[in-house]
């Protein structure tokens, strides 16, 4: 059974039953495909980046909360 990129999204975070994030973490996967386009130039993501963005996301989701904050 294939997972969908939100599916793995939560699996990495430790959240695959709180389907509470769907709606963060889709608007955080949309903001890191249309990064990932813009900076290569593409039209679509490639399956073989389809990792990177979903790390992005992440990242992305990891900080909300967070700006502003300095180390």
């Amino acid at each position: 059974m294939s997972m969908t990129p939100i599916q793995r999204i939560k699996a990495l975070l430790g959240e695959s039953t709180n389907s509470d994030l769907d709606a963060i973490l889709e608007i955080c996967l949309d903001d890191a495909k249309q990064e990932f386009l813009s900076y290569t130039g593409r039209n679509e993501v490639p399956v073989p980046a389809q990792y990177l963005v979903e790390q992005l996301a992440i990242l992305r989701y990891n900080q909300l909360g967070n700006e502003g904050l300095s180390s």
